[in-house]
């Protein structure tokens, strides 16, 4: 298992500090926003001035974010057993299954939201360390590049696998809006600093939390493209033995 590993923004420290009471402050954060907003928007639909085209749309945003709250628990429970796991030298489904399974899963935690995925490479047909909980790190991914999807686009995802001797490197870039410019050192570190739990959401915490587990790790930039270009996260796991 690896205790750190480089980015190209720099060195990312373990996460060994993310003990049950800062997972459970981070998960409070994250349910807080959706049942915030859920009840926001709720009181928008109940404008009795509203036209009814627009409290159809602040109820259906409503009812979206309280999906994903009542879906959170299984969520929490993968985080905390990944967190104490041993179990992460297991290998996963093949590639080309996690990220069909992945797609699923993200769209049905969307509420059958568009997502148009495409995957590439060499290592599709292959296995990594990480078990159940590289799809579960690959839902997160895509998950994000529906919820944080420009106005009006509909999200587009490209998942490339490819073969680095005894690793694989996951690429997923998105047509999302992709990280402010100059964030990306912060939010590979966001997650890595005693303290700094709150604010952020699980999904990338996640990726990186399995990265450190299976001995493998991960990175975040800018999509290629002119700007402004989507987010890119690649996750290098190690091959899963035959």
């Amino acid at each position: 298992m690896a205790g750190s590993h480089d980015s190209p923004h720099g060195p990312i420290d373990s996460l060994d500090w993310l003990t049950q009471d800062k997972l459970l402050e981070l998960v409070a954060h994250d349910i807080n926003n959706m049942c915030h907003a859920a009840l926001s928007y709720v009181d928008l639909a109940l404008d009795p001035k509203l036209a009814p085209e627009a409290r159809a749309k602040f109820l259906a945003t409503a009812k979206h974010m309280t999906h994903r709250a009542s879906r959170f628990a299984p969520h929490l429970k993968l985080f905390n057993e990944l967190r104490v796991t041993d179990s992460c030298a297991e290998p996963s489904d093949l590639l080309s299954k996690v990220a069909s399974d992945a797609r699923i899963k993200a769209i049905d935690l969307n509420l059958g939201a568009p997502l148009a995925l495409t995957t590439s490479g060499d290592a599709l047909a292959s296995r990594v360390r990480g078990g159940k909980f590289v799809t579960a790190a690959v839902v997160h991914l895509l998950d994000n590049a529906v919820r944080y999807q420009r106005s009006g686009a509909s999200a587009a995802v490209s998942l490339d696998a490819r073969l680095d001797g005894d690793f694989v490197t996951v690429t997923v870039t998105d047509n999302g809006r992709g990280f402010a410019k100059g964030a990306e050192a912060y939010v590979a570190k966001r997650f890595t600093t005693p303290g700094s739990v709150s604010g952020a959401g699980l999904g990338l915490a996640f990726a990186r939390l399995l990265a450190e587990r299976a001995g493998g790790s991960v990175a975040v930039g800018a999509a290629p493209g002119a700007p402004p270009s989507g987010a890119l996260v690649r996750l290098r796991l190690p091959l899963a033995s035959p």
